[in-house]
Formats: structure tokens, C-alpha cells, sequence
């Protein structure tokens, strides 16, 4: 689970976006607010990204599942702590909101 938390949220592309929408924003781009964008908001970036991973994975891991797609992260919760398909899911619903097992 802590290795699929490591890569999951940079494998979508919220950072992308949040990093775009950042330089819509920020007037104007200079050397100033790319060195505090990459020293200050990495947390920021990182954090939200892995929420819109988690909800996406709350929302469609069972019919990725079905069509044979990789595991998600219920499905690592599951493993790790033999509980129940439901009992993972609100593991996840309450880490997505609150950022913390």
C-alpha cells in the first residue's frame, strides 16, 4: 500500500494541471514563483493529487477490476489487512478526507 501511495499520486495528472493552473494564476512567472512553487507547494500538489487518486480509485476500482486492469488501492489495503471490500473503502474515504490511516 505505501509503495502504491508513493507512485499513485503523480500517476494521474493532477500535478500537471495543478502546476498549469498555478502559472494561469500566479502573475507574474518569474524566478521567484517557480523556486516557491517547487520549494513551497510540492506538499500542496502532492496532497491534492492524491486525493483525486483515491476518489477516482473509490470510484471505478471494481469495474477496472473486472476488466483485468491493475490493482488499486482498496485492493492493497485489502491484501495488507484482510479486511472486507467495504471496510477498505471507508479506510479510503476517511484517509482521502483526512490525509492519515
Amino acid at each position: 500500500m505505501e509503495e502504491y501511495m508513493d507512485n499513485a499520486w503523480i500517476s494521474i495528472s493532477a500535478p500537471v494541471i495543478l502546476a498549469h493552473a498555478y502559472f494561469l494564476v500566479a502573475n507574474p512567472v518569474n524566478n521567484e514563483a517557480l523556486h516557491y512553487l517547487e520549494n513551497n507547494y510540492h506538499d500542496i500538489i502532492r496532497c491534492s493529487a492524491l486525493i483525486l487518486r483515491l476518489a477516482n480509485d473509490l470510484g471505478t476500482s471494481s469495474e477496472e477490476l473486472k476488466r483485468g486492469d491493475d490493482s488499486k488501492s482498496i485492493q492493497f489495503y485489502m491484501n495488507e489487512t484482510k479486511c472486507s471490500e467495504e471496510e477498505a473503502r471507508q479506510h479510503i474515504r476517511v484517509f482521502a478526507r483526512h490525509g492519515r490511516n
